[in-house]
């Protein structure tokens, strides 16, 4: 009868997390490229067996965690470990902050989505085209004025491998090594568990509920503007549109950036919290539209092939198929609107006219309590495409 021995199994591969190892440099450009022919970027398969992929790419997003934390901490930025009373070899998470919290005038606070690495909104742009810094929230840091702060979360590597001493995102412990290349990955179990980070909603309420108070140092003086992206977004607006949480917040928050998420703003619970997405947030999602474009008001647009229902009004990030590209194309836009909020004491969103349908909808639906069709706005639209302006 046939019979393989545990030794007999091929050996998992094994990569050095060493970019000039792995056959990568970081260009003028700061661009990932390949050291033998400067011309590609990062190539994923290099083998077929899927194994080696994705030990390659673990590597890879290791090393590259190195570069980016090392520049985060050059920007003055701090690593916090979650819960804050953990130790180096206790399960946790780590985190970003400024220095200058407890005395600055404002926080920006990140928040991105659940499968990303800290401070990563998408590997596309880190190994491709665009670059390490346009692809992490070290474009963000670049641009805070100097009396600004900034909190970078960290909903994504909320899996603790012990054997590593790091925290790692889902994707990333399919790769941690196997005693062989036909293993199956780690299964999550309560040990790889951090505790009250066990999912994105726990991080984003402990970060709330006792990091960022804790950060600020009684700093009531401080606005805060959160900034969340995908299922990040999410979690905020579900952890805010809570009585006793809007109770606290209310005072410090200024404004809400949301990009690409899917919380139904529209039928949000807390009546303070809706007149807030009204009159001091703004969402930005994919669209094959400019950037800036706006495409709904804050009750939804029917007319629109994707979500708008925000609450607040929606505009095209100027991308269109990746939530992950939003707040690397839409950046720009999204910290100017902030700007302007935080030089308005009173600022509330100005009324704006919808003249935006999507061919994919057709012209029987009528979005709004009235239909008013500007001629002129029509004629621009290819397609005979019906337009109605809405005051939002």
């Amino acid at each position: 009868m046939f019979r393989r021995s545990w030794e007999a199994l091929p050996k998992d591969p094994h990569f050095e997390p060493d970019l000039k190892k792995l056959g990568y440099f970081v260009n003028e450009d700061d661009e990932l490229r390949n050291i033998e022919n400067p011309k590609f970027y990062f190539k994923y398969f290099i083998n077929k067996n899927e194994r080696y992929n994705e030990r390659q790419r673990y590597a890879l997003h290791e090393a590259l965690a190195q570069e980016i934390h090392d520049r985060f901490a050059k920007t003055g930025l701090i690593q916090h470990r979650l819960p804050l009373e953990a130790g180096p070899t206790d399960p946790h998470v780590p985190i970003f902050a400024s220095a200058n919290l407890a005395t600055c005038s404002r926080a920006i606070i990140i928040v991105g989505e659940s499968h990303q690495d800290l401070g990563v909104f998408a590997y596309r742009t880190v190994c491709g085209p665009g670059g390490i810094t346009a692809g992490t929230a070290l474009s963000y840091a670049a641009r805070l004025p100097a009396d600004a702060g900034l909190v970078i979360a960290n909903p994504g590597q909320l899996f603790w491998y012990a054997e590593g001493k790091r925290a790692l995102n889902a994707q990333s412990q399919l790769g941690v090594p196997m005693p062989s290349a036909v293993h199956i990955g780690l299964v999550t179990r309560e040990e790889h568990r951090v505790p009250q980070n066990r999912n994105v909603d726990e991080h984003v309420r402990y970060m709330f509920d006792t990091v960022i108070p804790k950060l600020l140092a009684g700093n009531d003086k401080a606005q805060l503007h959160v900034i969340g992206v995908g299922d990040g977004a999410d979690a905020v607006e579900a952890y805010m549109d809570q009585e006793m949480h809007w109770a606290k917040w209310e005072p410090l928050l200024k404004s809400l950036t949301i990009m690409g998420g899917l919380y139904d703003g529209v039928d949000s619970q807390v009546s303070g919290f809706r007149k807030f997405l009204r009159e001091r947030a703004r969402a930005y999602i994919v669209s094959d539209e400019p950037l800036n474009i706006p495409l709904s008001g804050p009750d939804g647009n029917k007319r629109e092939a994707h979500f708008t229902g925000f609450g607040c009004p929606v505009f095209s990030a100027g991308e269109p198929l990746n939530i992950e590209s939003i707040p690397i194309k839409a950046r720009e836009a999204a910290l100017e609107w902030i700007n302007d909020v935080a030089a308005d004491v009173d600022y509330k969103n100005e009324p704006v006219f919808i003249s935006y349908a999507d061919e994919e909808m057709g012209n029987d639906n009528v979005w709004g309590p009235e239909r008013l069709v500007d001629e002129a706005l029509a004629n621009q639209f290819e397609g005979g495409m019906q337009n109605e302006s809405v005051s939002i």
